[in-house]
């Protein structure tokens, strides 16, 4: 095999489902409420277990959910739903006791808000009556509805949301110092190694990297040969429902990075906001978590000095890009093949690097995210946040090389086919 230095010398709806959260106040318990009362079977399925998965537990808490009669009785005679069919079988800590309490309208939930009068309220559109009112009152809300874009990752957020402002600045300082010795114990390195999902990346094998840090994503953990041969020194996903959420794929995404994280004992980068609900149910990962702060105004190509980075679209570009670019000053890209205009959803994978057979329960966990992506628009933000990316690091200095085609421009650029090395 070539070094890559050697190689690149040749000429080349909003809707229904949400809850009310009602902060917790000394000698009293934190409802958790859910609007609107549910009168479809599958509804209520996929948020009573949702609800014990992401909520939290204890005497602290409770999560009432309002049903119809009907759902009631079923559930009164044959007990709780069973697990959709779409969800996986995901490692568990303690479940959240969720009460299901029937009612034929609004008036049992507008008692309950009246009661507790949350100070914080999680909701979804289609309010009715004098709720519309009470709510308005609440001020801070969001949705949990499936039917909605980004409803389904806010189950995955939930539980951080908990944190107070001490145990937030603790959890930050720790992840940052966790982060700085990891990488001081590495050998020090002049280049960086950054792997897509994308077809290209079956090349990786002609290819040698040890000359510099190995940083891998998402589903490609799946391929054990390919891991072993690029021995990852760094391990980043950072989606709300394909890494953090309840469907079958991704609980089986969470199976392989158990495994993956106990084989190769690397860091795993991933947004704070899913981190709290991942350490609950995965404590024997807990040593490998390094949960990212999504706080900084601009982008940051020095996490070593500032462990923030800023809100954009896709991994590559909140995590990857910054934190290959933090390491060194020579960054090189393989797997990000780009969407093409044939492409279905987002963009192509080879099946050895991600679960194909399980994406069909994925949609139809979170049908309305599917159903409301612009997928042309996220790819075109997609690329200029990344040109805005790998401009301002070559204005420091730093040189970014794909060493595949891309129909991403930023990377086709960059690509060390279309011109010498520098």
């Amino acid at each position: 095999m070539k070094k890559i230095s050697e190689i690149l010398r040749r000429p080349v709806s909003e809707g229904l489902g949400a809850f009310f959260f009602s902060p917790r106040r000394k000698g009293r318990k934190t409802t958790l409420l859910y609007y609107p009362v549910f009168d479809d079977p599958a509804e209520f399925a996929y948020h009573f277990h949702s609800a014990r998965y992401f909520l939290p537990s204890g005497d602290d808490y409770e999560a009432l959910l309002f049903v119809s009669p009907e759902i009631k009785g079923r559930f009164d005679s044959e007990g709780p739903p069973p697990m959709p069919s779409y969800f996986g079988q995901c490692p568990w800590g303690e479940p959240a006791e969720v009460e299901v309490r029937e009612t034929e309208g609004d008036s049992g939930l507008l008692a309950m808000l009246r009661e507790h009068r949350p100070a914080r309220s999680f909701v979804c559109s289609g309010l009715t009556g004098a709720i519309v009112g009470l709510v308005a009152r609440l001020g801070r809300f969001t949705t949990v509805d499936r039917q909605s874009t980004w409803g389904g990752s806010e189950y995955a957020v939930f539980r951080s949301t908990l944190q107070d402002g001490d145990e937030l600045a603790a959890q930050r300082i720790a992840a940052h110092k966790r982060f700085s010795s990891y990488v001081d114990s590495l050998p020090q390195l002049d280049k960086s190694y950054v792997f897509g999902t994308g077809p290209s990346v079956e090349t990786a094998y002609d290819y040698d990297f040890s000359d510099g840090y190995r940083i891998v994503c998402n589903t490609m953990i799946k391929n054990r040969r390919l891991m072993e041969h690029i021995r990852p020194h760094f391990m980043v996903a950072a989606d709300g429902i394909y890494h953090f959420g309840l469907s079958r794929y991704s609980c089986r995404f969470r199976e392989d990075l158990g495994e993956f994280l106990a084989r190769w004992k690397c860091l795993f980068m991933l947004p704070e906001w899913f981190c709290t609900n991942f350490v609950y149910h995965h404590k024997g990962l807990e040593e490998f978590a390094v949960p990212v702060p999504y706080t900084s105004s601009s982008i940051n190509l020095r996490l070593k000095e500032r462990f923030e980075v800023k809100t954009l679209h896709n991994v590559l570009n909140q995590l990857l890009l910054p934190l290959a670019s933090s390491l060194s000053n020579s960054v090189y890209l393989l797997g990000f093949d780009g969407r093409k205009a044939s492409d279905s959803h987002f963009w192509r994978s080879t099946e050895s690097v991600n679960y194909e057979d399980l994406k069909p329960f994925h949609q139809e966990a979170y049908p309305g995210f599917f159903r409301n992506m612009d997928y042309v628009n996220y790819a075109v933000t997609q690329e200029r946040d990344a040109e805005k990316i790998i401009s301002l690091g070559e204005s420091m200095g730093k040189r970014y090389i794909s060493l595949n085609e891309s129909s991403n421009s930023a990377l086709h650029r960059r690509y060390s086919g279309n011109r010498p090395p520098a």
